[in-house]
């Protein structure tokens, strides 16, 4: 992750409990087990989304061969 990212998630997530589900809505922070869940969440989709974008890249150039 980069430091500029890191700085923009810390700053997010120090918001209060009510600023942060007002921002990411409260539905979805409670879909996702609380604000803390959701932070790992986004944490996770961060460390795989490279590997998701190139099976992308890689899926669309097969169907588009076909």
């Amino acid at each position: 992750m980069t430091k500029r990212l890191q700085t923009h998630l810390d700053s997010i997530f120090s918001l209060s409990e009510k600023d942060f589900e007002f921002l990411c809505s409260a539905e979805r922070v409670r879909a996702f087990g609380g604000q803390e869940s959701y932070k790992e969440h986004l944490l996770f989709i961060q460390e795989i989304y490279p590997s998701l974008q190139m099976i992308e890249v890689l899926l669309r150039n097969k169907i588009d061969y076909f």
